[in-house]
């Protein structure tokens, strides 16, 4: 894990940003010699595991030890239900292929002997190319998803996001594009520093990797599942670099909309995608034929 403060704009607070593997939230555990073991220990218990206990807080049966076995086994029954509500819209529209093509020029690789003797000089010769669209450089497309979720959303609000980000996840990797995908979200109140003062919280967590296999039903756990939020994140707060506390809840969200500017160094690195805090059917619609068409999808009315 990795730490650094930013001064948050408008905002006299400081803002802790807490650099993430999936791993280290997964796998974090409160240690009995930790400074304020009691106190996060006790928070964890009453704020977390024990605050609603059932599907309608985690997204899934079975409390928090439902939570760690959607981690180690995945979440097909959270993929099936992605699928069920996207055909709720309308079928997943399906991205431009980005995989080489072959094309025809004045130029190229090979030259079409026929083409040259008819005197077709400007199209004679053949050649590969990516099949990109507008503004895509490369091949890879970042999708950062907003997982941050409090006590005024539902799991059932909260599942829209992971949703849609799994399943353009799968038909942009389809297309033969390379996704990787980050959790972020920031948090108002949920730490104090030494002088009991509020600290304004900020994250972001890798939870696929560029070039690595897609797992739908593992990645609809920390984009879908309510859970992963309020039980993972909330712990591995608690295991910061020791100048801070968390408060008794899980703080208040900051409605950004998907700003990322808590995290500057993704800015113009990629085609990229955010994910906000997306709660309903009509909502997710309108993000699902915005996205899709820049990727050359033909969204019909």
């Amino acid at each position: 894990m990795r730490t650094r403060v930013l001064k948050h704009k408008g905002s006299k607070a400081d803002r802790l940003i807490m650099e993430f593997s999936r791993y280290e939230i997964e796998n974090a555990e409160i240690e009995k010699d930790h400074d304020h073991y009691e106190v996060e220990s006790g928070h964890f218990r009453d704020s977390v595991v024990t605050a609603g206990g059932g599907v309608s807080w985690f997204g899934v049966s079975g409390g928090y030890e439902g939570v760690k076995k959607a981690e180690k086994e995945g979440w097909p029954d959270g993929v099936k239900r992605a699928k069920e509500k996207i055909k709720e819209i309308k079928n997943m529209p399906q991205a431009q292929s980005y995989r080489r093509v072959r094309k025809r020029g004045p130029m190229g690789d090979s030259l079409d002997f026929d083409r040259w003797n008819r005197g077709d000089f400007m199209q004679a010769w053949e050649f590969r190319k990516r099949n990109a669209v507008a503004g895509e450089n490369s091949g890879i497309v970042r999708i950062l998803v907003d997982v941050v979720g409090h006590c005024g959303r539902s799991a059932e609000q909260y599942f829209w996001r992971g949703a849609l980000a799994t399943l353009i996840a799968d038909a942009l990797e389809e297309s033969g594009r390379s996704v990787e995908v980050f959790a972020f979200g920031q948090v108002i109140g949920s730490l104090s520093n030494d002088k009991n003062r509020d600290v304004d919280f900020g994250f972001m967590c890798e939870v696929k990797a560029a070039g690595s296999k897609l797992n739908v039903e593992s990645l609809m756990v920390p984009t879908g599942m309510s859970g992963w939020w309020r039980a993972e994140i909330f712990k591995a707060m608690m295991i910061n670099d020791g100048h801070h506390t968390t408060n008794y809840g899980l703080g208040r969200p900051e409605n950004n909309n998907g700003d990322t500017n808590i995290i500057p160094e993704f800015k113009g690195e990629s085609k990229c995608i955010v994910i906000p805090s997306i709660t309903n059917l009509d909502q997710a619609r309108k993000f699902l034929d915005k996205t899709m068409a820049e990727f050359g999808a033909e969204v019909k009315a």
